[in-house]
C-alpha cells in the first residue's frame, strides 16, 4: 500500500525492520490496557510491548506475542478520519495499491467482521522480501480497519513462522487480540476537542495544545500554560536548551525529579509513545501532595534542543474519569512551524503549582 499512508500495510511493514530495537516493557497474560487510555485487549501467550527507537513515523506500539515457538507482532495505530469519508473507499484504495505492488500479494479480503463493536474489514497479504531461495524471507500480514467516533483504527498482525503455520497464527490472534479489542476514546471527549477553538501556545509559539471550551486557562506564560478542569490540572511547559539528557526517558525523569510537585513520586508505567506524529516518552506516576494521593501523566518530547512537557495531575480517586480528558488534550499537541510562530526569547522553567 501507499508508503505515505501511515496506516497502510507498506508503511507499517517498517515494523519488521525495527523489531530488533523494540524496548520490552513487561511480560504477562490476560488483559492489556494501553497506559494512555486509548484501547485495551485480551491475549494469550507471552508478550512484550514497546515502540520503535527511531523514526517519528514509526507505529505507536508493537506487541510481540509468542505461543511456543510461534511469534507475531501486533501493531496498533489510529488517526482522525473525516466524517464524509467512507471506510470501504479507503480500504479499496489500499487493496489496489497492494495488488499493484511488486513485493506484496493479496491473499484474501473479508468484510462483515466486527472489531470494538464496529463493522470492520480484513486484508491478508503476503510480503516477499528481496533475495533468492533460502534468502527470500516471506511475511504474512493481516490488517484490520474500522472507524469509531471519528477515528480510523488499524490493527496489523505480522508473522513469519513456517508456511503451514502462518494462517493458524493469524486466526489465533484474531480469536484473542482482535476479537477482544476495545477502542476507548470516549465520544464526549473527542467532540469536546474537535469543536473547541481554545488553543494555548508556549515558547512564543513554538508549540500548542487545544483545550475543551469549558476548561479554564489559569495561567499563560512564555514558558508554560496551566489549564484546569473539574478533577485536575494539565500543564504544558517548554524548557529551552535543556540539559536533562540525550534520551527522551532521561528528559522525562529529569522533569519528574525537579518539577513533579509530588512527595516521593513513584513511577508506575512508562514507555515510548507517539504524539502528533512526534516521538515522545510517557510516564504515569503516583505521589502525595498536601497529604492527598495524586496521580500524574507526563509526556516528554524534544525538538531543536528544547524539551516540551505535557503534565496532567489529579487526585487518585478522579483518575478513571480524568485520564481520558488529559490524554485527549495531550494528543492535540503539535509543534508550530517556524513561519507560524513569532520570534521568541529565552525564559527559565517553573514548577507547576
Amino acid at each position: 500500500m501507499r508508503r505515505h499512508a501511515p496506516i497502510g500495510l507498506p508503511a507499517l511493514c517498517l515494523a519488521m525492520l525495527v523489531a530488533a530495537s523494540v524496548c520490552a516493557a513487561g511480560e504477562a497474560q490476560g488483559l492489556y490496557e494501553d497506559p494512555l487510555g486509548r484501547y485495551r485487549f485480551s491475549f494469550e501467550g507471552e508478550w512484550r510491548v514497546g515502540a520503535a527507537a527511531d523514526a517519528a513515523a514509526a507505529p505507536h506500539h508493537f506487541y510481540l506475542i509468542k505461543q511456543g515457538v510461534v511469534a507475531a507482532e501486533v501493531v496498533v495505530e489510529s488517526r482522525p478520519f473525516p466524517a464524509p469519508s467512507r471506510l470501504n473507499d479507503y480500504v479499496k484504495a489500499e487493496v489496489e495499491a497492494v495488488e499493484a505492488g511488486s513485493d506484496m500479494f493479496k491473499v484474501s479480503f473479508a468484510t462483515g467482521l466486527m472489531v470494538s463493536g464496529q463493522p470492520a474489514v480484513r486484508l491478508i497479504a503476503r510480503r516477499v522480501a528481496a533475495g533468492e531461495g533460502e534468502h527470500r524471507r516471506e511475511t504474512l500480514a493481516a490488517q484490520y480497519w474500522f472507524t469509531k467516533e471519528g477515528r480510523l483504527w488499524s490493527l496489523l498482525v505480522l508473522t513469519t513462522p513456517a508456511e503451514q503455520q502462518r494462517s493458524k497464527v493469524v486466526f489465533w490472534i484474531e480469536e484473542t487480540v482482535i476479537s477482544s479489542f476495545e477502542a476507548l476514546e470516549p465520544d464526549e471527549v473527542s467532540q469536546a476537542i474537535v469543536n473547541s477553538r481554545k488553543v494555548a501556545r508556549v515558547g512564543n509559539g513554538l508549540a500548542e495544545i487545544t483545550l475543551p471550551e469549558r476548561w479554564t486557562l489559569v495561567k499563560i506564560e512564555e514558558d508554560g500554560v496551566t489549564s484546569e478542569f473539574g478533577t485536575g490540572r494539565l500543564y504544558l511547559f517548554v524548557v529551552r536548551n535543556h540539559e536533562y539528557g540525550d534520551t527522551l526517558k532521561a528528559v522525562a525523569h529529569g522533569f519528574i525529579e525537579k518539577h513533579a510537585s509530588l512527595e516521593a513520586p513513584a513511577i508506575g508505567l512508562e514507555g515510548d509513545c507517539d504524539v502528533g506524529g512526534e516521538p515522545g516518552y510517557f510516564v504515569i506516576l503516583d505521589g502525595v501532595r498536601d497529604q492527598r494521593a495524586f496521580r500524574g501523566q507526563l509526556i516528554a518530547l524534544t525538538r531543536d534542543g528544547h524539551a516540551f512537557f505535557l503534565y496532567g495531575l489529579c487526585e487518585v480517586e478522579a483518575w478513571p474519569q480524568a485520564r481520558a480528558w488529559m490524554t485527549a488534550v495531550q494528543y492535540t499537541f503539535r509543534f508550530v512551524e517556524e513561519e507560524e510562530a513569532p520570534s521568541s526569547s529565552d525564559a527559565g522553567d517553573e514548577d507547576p503549582d
